[in-house]
């Protein structure tokens, strides 16, 4: 289970970083790019109030949790591009890993669970935050 869990939180920041690959090369990604942190946090809790019904304190905690998580994505993609790399993938990992135990307290055992297979059906479909995006080649 905790590899799964390291394969999918692996996987979902590969994504995340793959749409700021297209950006830079002036595709129109339309991703994590062309985004404030803020709107990422807003449009990934709506997703998940949408996916797991949030309670009014859910939603605004979750706000909070995914908010410093697009906070320390967006800062490391900014430092990583000016260097002309990529954000380094243990901290993005561990950014993930505390995002999800942030989550974990504040949602129901069922919730949880069912963000997790959410997250991986989306990572399987294409949905959201899965799948092959952005027009990596």
């Amino acid at each position: 289970m905790k590899q799964a869990h390291a394969i999918l939180t692996t996987f979902f920041c590969l994504v995340l970083l793959s749409s700021t690959g297209t950006r830079a090369q002036g595709g129109r990604g339309g991703g994590m790019g062309s985004r404030t942190p803020e709107e990422l946090a807003k449009a990934q809790t709506a997703r998940m109030k949408e996916g797991i019904t949030l309670t009014t304190e859910q939603e605004k905690s979750v706000y909070q949790v995914n908010l410093r998580f697009a906070t320390r994505m967006a800062a490391a993609r900014k430092e990583a591009m000016a260097a002309g790399t990529r954000p380094e993938m243990d901290s993005v990992r561990n950014w993930s890993r505390q995002r999800d135990a942030g989550l974990k307290t504040i949602l129901t055992t069922e919730q949880y669970e069912k963000m997790l297979k959410d997250r991986e059906e989306n990572r399987q479909s294409g949905g959201p935050g899965g799948g092959r995006r952005g027009g990596m080649r």
